[in-house]
This record gives C-alpha cells, structure tokens and sequence, in this order.
C-alpha cells in the first residue's frame, strides 16, 4: 500500500462499552462466516448459543433475505457480562465475523494505490479515547496488515456531485478535498463555521457562485430529519419484532432528544474540546467519503450539522454557556 491517509490528530483505544455489540445490525454473514462459527461449536460453551439459533434471517440492505447474529435483549448472543465478546476471549480476534474485527475503523479506497481510514464517530468510546487514546493510524495499519485483511470499500468516481447540476471530476475532488483537510486541520471554530470554511475554499477553487446560506431553511431541514428519525422508532418501539431489552430504553432516551431538537432555538454553542472533537467528525466525513450514501459532500456535511445539533441540545454547560464534557460525543454516537 503506497498511500493511507488518517485524520491529522485521531487517536482511539477501545473502552470496552458493548455499545457496538448492542446498536447494530450484526450483519449480513456470509455462508463462509456463518460455517466459521458453527465450527466454533458455541451451544456447547456459551448458554446463549445453547438456547437458540446463531443466527435469523431478515431483509439484507439490497432488500434480498440475508442472515445476522440473533441478538438477545437486544444485544449479540455472544456479548459477556463484561461487555466482551465470547468468541474473542475463547478464540481470539481472527474468529469474530469480519465487521466485528474491522470495526470502527472504516477504510475506503479512493486511488490506484490510495486509502484512506477514519474512526467511526458511532462508536461509544471514540469521544472517551479522543485525548489520550492510542494513535489511530497504528491501528488503521495493524488492520490493513493483519492476516486475512480487512474490508475495503471503494470511492472512484468519475464524477462526484456537489448540488443540482454542479459537479466536479473524481480528480478534482480529491485534490481538493486535500485543501480543504489542510485547512479544517488547524482551524478551531464551531461545526456550521467549519462546514462553511470547506464551503468558500470550494467556490473560491473553482470559481462557483453558491446559493446564500440560509438558517431558518438549515433549521427546517433539520426538523424534517429528526421528524423521520422518530418515526422510524416509533415503529421500532411499536413492532412485535422490532427493538429488545437494552434496545427500548435507549430508543426512548434517544426519541426524547429529538423531540427537544424540534424546538426553533438554537442550541448553545460548542466548547474547546466539544470543537475539536467535531471537527474530527467533519474532517472523517471527508476522508472516508462517509457522504457517499447521500449522494454528495454536501448532504454528509449537512447530516453531520444535523446529528451535532441534536446532540448538543440539553447539554451541561460552563460559566462562559459553552457546551462542555464528554456526553455530547455519547449523544452525537447515539
């Protein structure tokens, strides 16, 4: 590998938290992995595996039936009650299904011989390992070095657009999104600040003339998301099928924020260390493409603004009203 690029300044060590063994969908297996585990023979060293199937089916992204990890109140059947995987402990990090191992590094392929590898802002402990945590470029490696490699994904456009018929060639973008990373790397100012700086280095490369921003329309936008958002846990807390056990209450928990997050007022603004750590997650939307679901920069930039907004509401603040602490990087995980 002749090029990977990290976040200047990452760091993350695991915590240890369960959260990534709970909040998500353990899947889709493959037949490969699914076979790995049956070999592992878990009924007959885990009670969980004994009291029921490994896996069930259910719907995969592509919308075709595919298999994933039974959870058990809403965690992995295999998640211990020290917050750690069974199958890690008993076997080692190679057994666990490939997600598990990856996670939450995220490494996308962007050039012939380019990479580059950002921290998952979903996962719990990442905001809890900001200041001290391990360099996270060593782990990036370890993973892309490790025998049997890890899942890449690829972002080679030739065209990437950026909003209605303005786009830029798949070269472009990549040059420029190394300005715009020099840039927000040393640049300590609020999310909307930051977004904009990106926003203007754009229009000023390649001479485009933007539409005004608009904070009443962000605010709008913003509703419209948090609006969907409840709905899909409403119907969540309300299928038969649908969240367990730890699942339920941090579904609640979390419609409640998004509920306050309807409210026309702003929340307050971001302190030292809560920047810095945005601006970790915005400076990671760029470089791994985290975007790429949502069609351009501008619509991941924007969710980005969306989900701090939401975390940052009902925060504890200091003496000068900035928002401080760590819940804010647990509520914007969430």
């Amino acid at each position: 590998m002749s090029r990977l690029r990290v976040p200047a300044g990452a760091r993350w060590s695991c915590q240890a938290s369960g959260f990534c063994c709970r909040m998500f969908a353990l899947g889709p297996l493959d037949d490969e992995t699914v076979a790995r585990l049956e070999a592992l023979d878990p009924a007959r060293w885990w009670p969980a595996a004994a009291a029921g199937p490994l896996t069930v089916e259910r719907p995969g992204p592509d919308g075709r039936p595919a298999r994933f990890l039974r959870k058990v109140d809403g965690a992995c059947l295999f998640l211990g009650e020290d917050h750690r995987c069974a199958i890690h402990a008993r076997f080692g990090e190679a057994a666990k299904p490939p997600f598990c191992r990856d996670y939450p590094v995220y490494v996308v392929q962007d050039g012939p011989d380019s990479y580059a590898a950002v921290p998952r802002a979903d996962c719990l402990g990442l905001h809890a390992s900001f200041d001290a945590g391990a360099d996270f470029a060593d782990e990036a490696l370890a993973q892309l070095r490790r025998p049997g490699g890890r899942q890449v994904s690829r972002y080679l456009p030739e065209r990437v657009p950026l909003w209605g018929e303005h786009a830029l060639s798949g070269a472009d973008w990549l040059a420029f999104e190394d300005e715009a990373l020099g840039a927000l790397r040393g640049a300590d100012a609020q999310p909307g600040a930051l977004v904009a700086l990106v926003r203007d280095r754009l229009a000023t490369r390649f001479d485009l003339e933007l539409p005004s921003p608009s904070p009443a329309r962000a605010r709008l936008a913003a509703r419209a998301v948090t609006a969907g958002a409840r709905m899909v846990l409403d119907g969540a807390l309300e299928s038969p099928g649908g969240v367990r056990g730890f699942e339920v209450a941090f579904s609640r928990a979390l419609l409640d924020r998004l509920r306050a997050a309807d409210a026309d007022a702003d929340p307050p603004p971001l302190g030292r260390r809560s920047r810095a750590w945005f601006g970790l997650v915005i400076r990671s939307t760029l470089l791994g493409k985290l975007f790429r679901p949502l069609g351009s920069p501008a619509a991941g930039l924007g969710l980005a603004l969306v989900g701090i907004r939401v975390a940052a509401l009902g925060q504890p603040l200091d003496a000068d009203g900035l928002v401080v602490g760590e819940a804010v990087g647990r509520a914007y995980a969430a």
